[in-house]
Parts: structure tokens; C-alpha cells; sequence
């Protein structure tokens, strides 16, 4: 594949995981601040057990999500790589998805909190 179609891939790639990672952290630290702040007082559940419950909550939510945040995504016009089936299939195809997957959601998630914290 060429340069200009893994940097497609790229943005095509880490736009869904960065929304993914908005919207899966923004609600489970969320979801995990109520249930400690409410039924985890009264039941006597630590932090780490909230979170947890917390996760749940928006691991439930993602899946719902999942395919109106890639719709969302196609709706955006994100430019499209166009690989051919042997080209998907290739070493530096597959890196390239992973490691922009992998920055999307990172910031997705980094953004998450910060836009948490604010409103704290």
C-alpha cells in the first residue's frame, strides 16, 4: 500500500476509537462516581467495585453504540484507503490500523477525563 493510503487508514481508523473512547470513558467514570456516590455508600462497596460496575454500565452502552458511532463516522466523508483484499491482509496494513486504534481511543479517553475533571 502506499503512504497516502495507510495515512487514509489511519484517519478512517482512529476517528471511530477516538468517539469510542469519548463516549465508553466519559460514562464509565461517570457511571462509576454515581454508584459509589449512592448505592456503594449505603452497600459499603469500595471504589474499585463502583468502577467496576461503572465499566459495565458503559462496556453495555459501547456495544450499543458501536455502529451509531461508525455511521457517524461514515457520515463524516473520512477518506477511504481503498486496499485491495491482499493489501488488508499485509504486516504494515494490520500495524498501522492497530497503532491508529490505539491513538484514537487514547485520546478519546484522555479527552473523556479532561472534559470530566472540568466539570468537577
Amino acid at each position: 500500500p502506499s503512504n497516502e493510503q495507510l495515512a487514509k487508514l489511519s484517519v478512517r481508523t482512529a476517528t471511530p476509537f477516538f468517539a469510542f473512547g469519548l463516549v465508553d470513558n466519559f460514562i464509565m467514570v461517570t457511571a462509576g462516581a454515581a454508584i459509589e456516590d449512592t448505592v456503594g455508600i449505603s452497600l459499603g462497596l469500595s471504589t474499585m467495585v463502583s468502577a467496576g460496575f461503572g465499566n459495565m454500565f458503559a462496556d453495555g452502552l459501547g456495544i450499543g453504540l458501536t455502529k451509531w458511532i461508525e455511521s457517524g463516522a461514515d457520515k463524516l466523508g473520512l477518506p477511504n484507503p481503498n486496499l485491495m483484499e491482499n493489501q488488508k491482509k499485509t504486516r504494515k496494513v494490520k500495524i498501522v490500523a492497530a497503532v491508529s486504534g490505539f491513538l484514537g481511543i487514547s485520546l478519546g479517553y484522555n479527552k473523556s477525563i479532561k472534559l470530566k475533571l472540568s466539570k468537577m
